[in-house]
């Protein structure tokens, strides 16, 4: 009898050592490197997960580096050698995500690449495309985005605000030209003008 009491004691300890887990499981924002390492062993992972949040935004944990979650939308020029330093020294402690926007005109612009930059970190982003550049910053904390991510959305959950290109200066992108800049979060606004017709700083 008392090896039977001990075993059903057993038992239901493990039962809810396991609920408890599961449930901090579910609970605790995911990495990208975690989302991507599951997702490469079990195929049916982001199914599942899709399925149970279908419209759950989760916050990712991204490191300093090129945007590789939409990756698949942007060309890297390996024969071009300049590369883009972006360094986040960003007065309100923010992270940021940099948008290399190709300039198509006075005021229509195409996306080149983009990368996330860690406050206090830097990055050097290579092989772009030669083209004439401004750059847009997203700045903010806490990085969400949907699970089921396809149009590749996402924004700050805290101190979101935006350096708009219209206040960055042109990049002339050559092969071997190498570029720098420093993102202090400047407090800047920007208007439509009626007379050219644009986006201006002011």
């Amino acid at each position: 009898m008392k090896f039977f009491l001990t075993f059903i004691l057993i038992v239901f300890t493990t039962l809810i050592s396991m609920a408890q887990n599961s449930h901090a499981q579910e609970n605790h924002p995911i990495t990208s490197s975690d989302f991507y390492t599951k997702a490469k062993v079990d195929t049916s992972f982001i199914a599942k997960i899709n399925r149970k949040y279908s419209n759950t935004w989760m916050y990712i944990d991204y490191n300093t580096g090129d945007d590789n979650y939409c990756k698949g939308t942007y060309t890297y020029f390996k024969k071009n050698k300049n590369s883009f330093t972006i360094i986040n020294n960003d007065q309100t402690k923010t992270d940021i995500w940099v948008k290399f926007l190709i300039i198509n005109g006075k005021s229509a612009h195409e996306m080149g690449r983009k990368c996330f930059v860690k406050y206090n970190e830097s990055f050097t982003l290579k092989n772009l495309k030669e083209d004439l550049y401004n750059i847009e910053i997203i700045h903010g904390n806490n990085w969400k985005q949907p699970l089921d991510n396809s149009s590749c959305l996402g924004r700050f959950a805290i101190n979101e605000s935006v350096t708009s290109w219209a206040c960055s200066k042109t990049y002339n992108i050559e092969r071997f030209s190498h570029h720098k800049y420093i993102s202090l979060n400047e407090m800047r606004n920007t208007h439509y003008d009626k007379e050219l017709k644009k986006l201006v700083c002011d």
